[in-house]
């Protein structure tokens, strides 16, 4: 039976022993004065670009200071972490503890606990530091919640995995200058050369996967980063259990010996897993992407109808929605259109399609719509085609136009990395823009073989959106608000695309001369509207 008495006696041990070491100080005391420095430059003088860009996004204060200090303590633990075997055999720190009955299991957790408790108190004052710093910034909001979620989801994996990388190397070289050139040399080449290619797979500290949390939408790649910032506290925990099982010490108990062997394979294998998972999501997209151009390129060709009008209602539901669009098409060409190609995101279902009044079969492929039965649409005739489709927006089919290089480059200013996401369709936020192909269109998007895939129409759009009460919609043209939570939107213009943003918006306006000038934003996002108390008289003008 496990004694927790042992595990935390063993730890305050080991904590005292840290705490005491000139090493530790020394490089505690730098990183916090350095990170004072980045802050006051950043945070209070502004810092050029970079300070805002750090400013203007609340959790992007604690997200650059534990992504500094992540990548300092890393090289750090592994000194601290790798030096308990030597220092046990050759300064005898550990006899007090060696000499008591217990578990080889109890002793290296509790060394391991230590080693955290140590890290974790550092990170705590950093984040109390940066803490104080947002509150003094002025015109910057605090979001309390990404002081808790970045220690979690940066530091404490990261800690884990290099300090039992650092165990299990020990234990198994049992030479601290090679484990010492393995380690540092790996995280040279992960830093410095690897960075974020292969996925991120390699960023272990965490430095080059995207991690801003918004204030609006929160993360926008959260699954990804579950998965990977799992990948590598399960393969910590992996060698932290066969560092239990390698250890040379009478180990008091065969069953903890089976234990910690069967559970570091069971946590290894889950790393493993959560590896390949990560992986496969992004060659998964990759394939799609291609399959989704090499399906453009197949339909590229075909003679498409005009659209001259289409009525578009919008139900918001939740993470989906539910649509209808009524387009009027026109053949402008001089052959006879007998096949009807139309473009709309694969992640909609179809769950209708009228051809003048009449259901007519489709067939679907990917983001495109085929359809052969009742199309028979003469040189300058038009028809009539009804639309009803539900769902969510599949961001794979989104900018296909873009290469996979482009694709995967990092997108932030400073150490800040920011995901790249291409629709929202949440409870409280919804945002569609024309890429996302969240209305339908006649025609492919883009093909590799054929510029003409693009082609600009002006259409005269109506839109309708119905969403939850408390939220607002915003589109082109003039808007109505039916009730609470009903919009219609009408233009007196041909657009050639429209967009469609819901939130928690306000409106604010002033007119002058009969002119209304105004803009949408996010309640509580207000940053601007005191700076311009002296000049608002003469802004007008």
């Amino acid at each position: 039976m496990i004694s927790l008495h042992n595990i935390l006696s063993i730890a305050k041990y080991e904590r005292k022993t840290l705490l005491r070491s000139w090493f530790f100080r020394i490089f505690s005391g730098l990183s916090l004065l350095i990170l004072f420095g980045m802050n006051f430059a950043l945070v209070i003088e502004g810092g050029g670009a970079s300070g805002w860009a750090i400013r203007s996004i609340p959790s992007a204060i604690p997200y650059f200071n534990l992504l500094i200090l992540n990548v300092a303590q890393a090289i750090i633990a592994v000194f601290l972490a790798s030096d308990f075997l030597k220092r046990d055999k050759k300064l005898d720190t550990t006899e007090v503890i060696y000499m008591r009955s217990m578990t080889n299991g109890e002793y290296v957790v509790g060394k391991t606990w230590g080693n955290l408790q140590v890290f974790l108190v550092l990170n705590i004052l950093v984040i109390i530091m940066a803490l104080i710093f947002n509150l003094l910034s002025q015109n910057t909001l605090v979001d309390w919640e990404s002081y808790a979620i970045y220690l979690v989801l940066i530091s404490v994996p990261t800690l884990v995995f290099i300090m039992g990388l650092s165990f299990f190397l020990m234990s198994l070289i049992r030479n601290q200058a090679i484990t010492f050139v393995l380690i540092l040399g790996y995280i040279g080449i992960t830093l410095f050369l690897l960075q974020a290619k292969y996925y991120y797979i390699f960023d272990y500290m965490a430095f080059n996967i995207p991690m801003l949390k918004s204030s609006i939408v929160g993360f926008g790649n959260i699954d990804v980063i579950l998965i990977h910032r799992g990948i590598y506290f399960s393969l910590g925990l992996g060698f932290i259990f066969m560092s239990i099982f390698m250890l040379k010490r009478l180990p008091q108990s065969e069953g903890m010996t089976i234990f910690s062997l069967i559970f570091s394979i069971i946590f290894l294998a889950i790393g493993i897993y959560l590896g390949y998972d990560h992986i496969n999501q992004f060659r998964k997209t990759e394939k799609i992407r291609t399959a989704a151009v090499a399906l453009n390129n197949k339909y590229v060709k075909e003679n498409i109808p005009n659209i001259l009008k289409d009525s578009i209602s919008l139900d918001h539901k939740g993470s989906t929605i539910a649509a209808t669009a009524d387009m009027v098409l026109k053949n402008n060409s001089q052959k006879p259109i007998t096949k009807l190609v139309i473009t709309l995101n694969n992640g909609l279902k179809i769950s209708s399609l009228k051809i003048n009044g009449k259901e007519t079969p489709f067939d679907r492929e990917y983001h495109l719509l085929i359809v052969s039965n009742n199309v028979d649409l003469q040189p300058g005739a038009r028809m009539n085609v009804e639309m009803a489709y539900h769902g969510t927006i599949d961001e794979a089919f989104c900018y296909l136009d873009i290469d996979e290089k482009t694709f995967q480059q990092k997108y932030g200013s400073f150490v800040l990395n920011v995901d790249k996401r291409y629709a929202f369709v949440r409870p409280d936020y919804v945002l569609l823009t024309p890429e996302a192909n969240w209305y339908p269109l006649p025609g492919v998007t883009f093909s590799s073989d054929d510029a003409s895939w693009s082609r600009e129409q002006f259409i005269n759009f109506s839109l309708k959106v119905k969403t939850n009460p408390s939220l607002k919609a915003i589109s082109q043209g003039t808007i109505t608000e039916v009730s609470p939570g009903e919009f219609s939107f009408a233009n007196s213009h041909p657009l050639t695309q429209i967009s469609l943003a819901i939130g928690n918006y306000e409106y604010k306006k002033f007119d002058e001369k009969g002119i209304e000038y105004g803009i949408w934003l996010i309640k509580g996002h207000d940053y601007f509207s005191s700076l311009f108390d002296e000049v608002k008289d003469t802004i007008p003008s």
